[in-house]
């Protein structure tokens, strides 16, 4: 239906403030478009840089932490990616409708209030004219009638004076006179308001079926040209849609491929070559009967007892140096075996600083610690007792007998300093 058709000029002769109304509405819808795109877009911006530095935060590099790269780092690289590319593409959307927004939009805009404002000032126009019109009419129709009135008093006047026998014969004429004058004043009102009322007849007649029409008109086009805008408007970004749908099917492809690469076996398999030094491991250990270790040591010990027993005291203090070093790391041994934490099997051995080996090269070569200590006791024990019976000490400056566990005592000073290591690596 065509804008002659609706007749909307002719219809909505005394709507035209609702008209307006209805266009500056337009207007506002036409601006709210524009504030939701660029707000949307700018929401959608900073979402795509914060995003976008996440994805750049989570990606990680295997080969610099572990050594070797591996599948499973490899897909969570790509799992990131593919969600980077798909930030990358959600990004589009909003720099449609930045674009959108900034540029024809924009120019929309300002074109649309340029062309509104003239239409106010059209109508603002129309009807000054209108109103001009309007009061020339009544200003004749107002003359027109005091006219009538003068006219209609000057006739009643040379009525009653023509009627009056005392009046003289001049004083009718003058009346007469002045009547004729009010009554030609009359006619030429008659026939100004007459030519007044016909050209606001034909005013009124080229408003209604002219101007008011061509006016609405003006409405209408500008009103329809927004909707146009518009609707391109939308289709311009259904086609940047059209874009995102597509790369977006390509992410998810991309996406769905990187299920299938994780491979358990590949990865250990890279581990095990990387890891894998050659060495073999140790052998088992041996079974050794302790009952025959213990009379080992004791028949050592005794020994070394009558040894030491032959000799003088200062050759008693290097013997006794010479065997402590050998029974302290015996020692320290069996507190390392004591002192392990249950959660392992076997205790490390001490390696040496150039061999590499360890203190002991033949585990059968490594006593007990109930051995150790019976072969010492009884040394110190001996030992003390030649100290006693050598000495001119005092007897209140003497050590206590044998029976006294003086060759404990003996021990436990040498060992004092060590009590507390351990060789398990704790404290």
């Amino acid at each position: 239906m065509s804008i002659e058709t609706l007749n909307w000029g002719i219809n909505l002769w005394d709507q035209t403030h609702n008209i307006l109304k209805f266009q500056d509405t337009g207007f506002a819808l036409h601006e709210r478009l524009f504030d939701f795109l660029t707000a949307f877009a700018k929401l959608q911006s900073d979402a795509f840089l914060n995003q976008k530095k996440l994805c750049e935060k989570y990606l990680i590099d295997i080969k610099k932490s572990v050594g070797l790269d591996n599948t499973y780092a490899t897909t969570f690289n790509q799992f990131v990616n593919n969600f980077r590319k798909l930030v990358d593409t959600e990004n589009l959307i909003a720099d449609s409708f930045e674009f959108q927004a900034n540029t024809d939009l924009r120019m929309n805009l300002d074109d649309h209030k340029k062309r509104i404002k003239r239409w106010k000032q059209d109508r603002d126009r129309f009807n000054n004219e209108m109103k001009s019109q309007t009061r020339i009419m009544e200003d004749e129709m107002r003359r027109y009638k005091d006219k009538y009135r003068d006219m209609l008093r000057a006739k009643e006047d040379y009525s009653k004076t023509e009627l009056d026998q005392g009046t003289s014969r001049l004083e009718v004429e003058k009346a007469h006179n002045f009547y004729q004058v009010k009554q030609k004043d009359f006619e030429r009102a008659r026939d100004d308001f007459a030519m007044a009322l016909e050209q606001f007849n034909m005013y009124r007649r080229s408003f209604f079926s002219y101007t008011l029409p061509n006016w609405g008109s003006v409405g209408y086009q500008i009103n329809e040209d927004r909707v146009e805008k518009t609707q391109v408007l939308i289709d311009n970004i259904c086609q940047r849609f059209q874009v995102f749908i597509e790369r977006l099917q390509v992410v998810h492809g991309e996406l769905q491929s990187v299920s299938s690469l994780p491979d358990c076996q590949k990865d250990t398999q890279l581990l095990v070559e990387f890891l894998r030094t050659g060495r073999q491991p140790p052998p088992d250990l041996p079974f050794r009967d302790i009952t025959q270790a213990f009379s080992d040591h004791t028949s050592l010990a005794e020994g070394a007892s009558l040894a030491s027993g032959r000799s003088s005291n200062a050759q008693d203090g290097l013997k006794l140096d010479h065997i402590v070093p050998k029974t302290v790391a015996n020692f320290d041994r069996q507190i390392q075996r004591i002192n392990c934490p249950p959660g392992l099997d076997e205790p490390t051995y001490a390696t040496g600083p150039s061999l590499g080996q360890g203190i002991y090269a033949n585990p059968d070569e490594i006593p007990t610690y109930g051995s150790v200590y019976m072969a010492l006791s009884n040394l110190g024990d001996k030992a003390v007792r030649k100290f006693s019976l050598g000495s001119t000490v005092g007897p209140s400056l003497m050590p206590p007998p044998p029976g006294h566990h003086s060759g404990s005592n003996f021990i436990r000073k040498l060992f004092k300093g060590r009590s507390h290591v351990s060789f398990c690596g704790l404290a």
